[in-house]
């Protein structure tokens, strides 16, 4: 089951801003659609937009960020000390941090 569905693709002027955000050597290469699609079959979860097309098109991650981070993770890895999918069970996980249910709190 997954949770969540992809909107449509965002228009261009999104992903150019997000484009612009991130310089092209300080991006990790982008996955392709078919790859996070794979992603997401196996993990029982859909990216929202345009995080998906992001990391699709743009860049799977990027080491600008917080240094304790890591940057802006790739998709699958987490930060430090995060607890893992494995704790509560990968849907649940995505549950509660799509919703912010109680994790900032």
């Amino acid at each position: 089951m997954a949770i969540g569905s992809p909107d449509q693709c965002p228009d261009e002027a999104v992903l150019e801003l997000l484009r612009s955000a991130f310089e092209p050597e300080w991006r990790e290469p982008a996955l392709g659609h078919e790859a996070v699609s794979a992603w997401e079959a196996e993990h029982g979860a859909v990216l929202p937009e345009p995080c998906r097309t992001f990391v699709a098109e743009i860049a799977n991650g990027s080491s600008i960020g917080p240094p304790e981070d890591g940057g802006l993770l790739p998709l699958g890895r987490l930060t430090p000390g995060w607890p893992g999918p494995e704790a509560f069970g990968f849907l649940a996980w995505v549950q509660r941090w799509q919703t912010g249910d109680g994790w900032w709190d």
